[in-house]
C-alpha cells in the first residue's frame, strides 16, 4: 500500500514516483524531497497540458503562475507547491542544506495533499477520500517521539511557570535527538545497497514521465472552452477545501512563507529572526 496509488488512475508514472520517494525516505531523506518536487512538477504539467497552456521550457515557478492565473489557485495550495519546489531544490543544490527525516516526512504528507487535490480536480470523484496517511518504513519514529516531546516542553516553558527541571530536560532530549539522528546516519550507510537500487528505480520512473509528458505536448493541444475551465476551477476551489494539513506540515509552510519573506525562521525551534533580502 502507498499514499499515491490513487494516482495509477491518471498516469502509473505518477503513482510509482510518489511510491519510490516514500521507499527511499528511510535510507535518504534528501532524495525522497527531490523525487516530490519531481512529482509536483510532473502534477502542475500534466494540469498546464489539461488546460492547453502553452509553455516554452517554463520553470516551476512559472508554470505554477500560468496555471493559477486560469485556474485560480488556493493560496494554501500555491504554497504547497512552492514549499515542494524549494525544498527539493535545496536537497539537490544547497550544500549543507538541513533536510533530514523529520523535513521529508512532512514534505511527503504535503506531496500527497497535492496529489489529492489534483485527483479530486481532475479525476471523477471529488470527494475521494483516502484514508489516513500510511506512514512509510520509518526508522525515525524514536526520533519524532523526541521532537514532540520537545515541542511540549518548549510551549510549557514559555509560560510563567516553568521549572528549571523543564529546561535541563529540554536539553536532555535535545542531546538524546542529535545522538539518535548519528545513529539513523549511521543505518543508512549499512543500506547503500537497497538505496542503489530504488535510485535506479526511480530514474527509470523518472524517464518514464518524461516520456509521457513529451507524447503529451507533441499531441494536438485543444484549449479547453471557458465552461470547463470554470469547471475546473470550482473543482479546485472545493478540493483545496478539502487539504487537510496536521500542525507539523503546516509549520513547515509557514516557515516557508517567513522565509519567503526575509526572515530566517524555524517554527518547530520556535526562533524566528529577520534576516538580509
Amino acid at each position: 500500500m502507498s499514499n499515491f496509488d490513487f494516482l495509477s488512475t491518471h498516469s502509473e508514472s505518477l503513482a510509482a514516483l510518489g511510491r519510490v520517494a516514500e521507499k527511499i525516505f528511510p535510507h535518504d531523506p534528501p532524495s525522497c524531497v527531490a523525487k516530490l518536487r519531481l512529482l509536483a512538477e510532473a502534477i502542475a504539467k500534466d494540469v498546464a497540458h489539461r488546460m492547453g497552456l502553452q509553455l516554452q521550457q517554463p520553470t516551476q515557478a512559472e508554470l505554477i503562475r500560468a496555471i493559477d492565473s486560469r485556474l485560480g489557485l488556493d493560496p494554501q495550495l500555491r504554497q504547497m507547491f512552492h514549499l515542494l519546489r524549494i525544498r527539493g531544490n535545496d536537497a539537490v543544490h544547497e550544500v549543507g542544506a538541513v533536510i533530514g527525516y523529520r523535513e521529508a516526512l512532512e514534505s511527503l504528507k504535503v506531496a500527497r495533499e497535492v496529489a489529492l487535490w489534483f485527483h479530486r480536480t481532475f479525476g471523477h470523484n471529488p470527494k475521494y477520500k483516502p484514508g489516513p496517511f500510511l506512514l512509510p518504513d520509518d526508522p525515525s519514529q524514536k526520533l519524532n517521539a523526541l521532537q514532540q516531546q520537545i515541542h511540549e516542553l518548549e510551549i510549557k516553558l514559555s509560560s510563567a511557570e516553568a521549572q528549571t527541571a523543564d529546561r535541563e530536560t529540554v536539553a536532555l532530549l535535545k542531546q538524546q535527538q542529535l545522538e539518535q539522528e548519528h545513529v539513523l546516519a549511521e543505518q543508512a550507510l549499512q543500506e547503500r545497497d537497497i538505496y542503489e537500487q530504488l535510485a535506479s528505480e526511480a530514474s527509470q520512473t523518472i524517464e518514464q514521465l518524461k516520456a509521457e509528458l513529451s507524447k503529451a505536448q507533441a499531441a494536438i493541444h485543444q484549449v479547453p472552452s471557458p465552461e470547463t475551465v470554470r469547471s475546473w476551477s470550482e473543482r479546485s476551489r472545493k478540493a483545496a477545501s478539502l487539504v487537510h494539513m496536521d500542525e507539523a506540515a503546516t509549520r513547515l509552510i509557514i516557515d516557508q512563507m517567513l522565509r519567503d519573506a526575509g526572515w530566517q525562521a524555524d517554527t518547530v525551534n520556535l526562533t524566528h529572526a529577520k534576516g538580509a533580502r
